[in-house]
């Protein structure tokens, strides 16, 4: 079954904001490598497309920026660790330093790394890999390795809210409407034979 973008990232994100999910609730030495390389892709993606590398880097997210290069590598984004990892170099990221003394070190970047980092993001941006894709075919293949279940390939079934716009199709197939169709015939009928 072929899946479009939406339903790749519906799923992604339902692994993602599963409150049971060991992503976030273990540390990140204490995962799996898949579930290693999903937090790592999963959260540089959040951080930029929220704030650019810039709050990536002054978040928590960035403690993971000595993995996210390999991560993006290990799901197939070659463009995208390239970018990461020219953004790596001008926020000069020390993996050894304490994310307070990161956070203050980014606070007070100069005007010219925090340009290459704007212009980074526009890179990012452009998603040169398709992130969406790529991941949830690395997750799909470490599904064993990740601990994930049936309901994560389930398929969603098309909504019927009230205020969803129905197809004329719809209507026809639908048997309450038959039968509303039906209901107004017989009454056409005896209001046109009354009148008769």
């Amino acid at each position: 079954m072929i899946l479009d973008a939406t339903e790749m990232n519906r799923r992604l994100l339902k692994l993602a904001e599963n409150p049971h999910s060991r992503l976030w609730r273990l540390d990140y030495d204490h995962l799996s490598p898949p579930e290693r390389v999903f937090r790592a892709v999963w959260e540089l993606e959040a951080e930029v497309n929220n704030g650019g590398f810039h709050q990536y880097f002054f978040n928590s997210a960035g403690n993971l920026a000595h993995h996210v290069v390999e991560a993006l590598r290990a799901i197939g984004a070659t463009a995208m660790a390239g970018i990461a990892q020219r953004a790596i170099k001008a926020a000069g990221y020390d993996a050894s330093e304490s994310h307070q003394v990161r956070r203050e070190r980014v606070a007070a970047l100069a005007p010219e790394p925090l340009e290459m980092l704007d212009a980074l993001d526009q890179e990012f941006y452009a998603y040169p890999d398709n992130l969406t894709a790529l991941l949830y075919e690395y997750v799909t293949e470490h599904s064993q390795e990740m601990g994930l279940t049936d309901a994560f390939f389930e398929r969603r079934q098309p909504s019927r809210r009230p205020d969803a716009k129905w197809r004329l199709a719809d209507l026809f197939w639908n048997p309450y409407f038959l039968l509303a169709i039906i209901i107004a015939i017989a009454l056409l009928s005896k209001l046109w034979s009354s009148l008769s």
